[in-house]
């Protein structure tokens, strides 16, 4: 049986009107993977629709989860405090905050350390969305 990829349904564009660039599903990817890809930002980032920093990190799981299991697979938050700062910038009011919050209760973190703090939440949002694809995966797997 062949192994399915996801990624060749990801693409990257830059935006028009300052040249970033962003993640985005293709217009070949079918409506499974686009309906994945829609219920992570609803269910799991406060509906947030659509979010380049989930985009791209649902695009860079999918890549190395197509080549590692995941218990092989280190995830990393963003290493510069100013890539953070800027994650906690664009989505703070969306979600950054939220899972900031969420790992300073869930590992009982008493620190008024900005960076562990930053470092927490975003490893933690990308833990979630990796252990998402794995099992998105993993089901598509088992359908086949």
């Amino acid at each position: 049986m062949e192994k399915q990829t996801y990624t060749k349904y990801f693409e990257v564009r830059k935006k028009q009107y300052d040249g970033t660039e962003f993640s985005c599903l293709n217009d070949k990817a079918p409506q499974v993977l686009c309906d994945f890809v829609r219920d992570v930002h609803r269910r799991h980032f406060y509906d947030i629709w659509p979010n380049d920093w989930i985009f791209a990190t649902i695009h860079q799981a999918f890549d190395d989860l197509e080549e590692n299991s995941l218990e092989d697979i280190t995830i990393d938050p963003d290493m510069y405090n100013n890539q953070l700062y800027k994650w906690l910038h664009e989505n703070g009011n969306a979600f950054a905050s939220a899972y900031c919050d969420e790992y300073m209760q869930e590992f009982g973190l008493e620190t008024y350390d900005l960076n562990k703090i930053l470092t927490g939440g975003q490893w933690l949002a990308k833990d979630k969305i990796y252990n998402l694809v794995n099992q998105f995966m993993q089901e598509q797997k088992e359908t086949q």
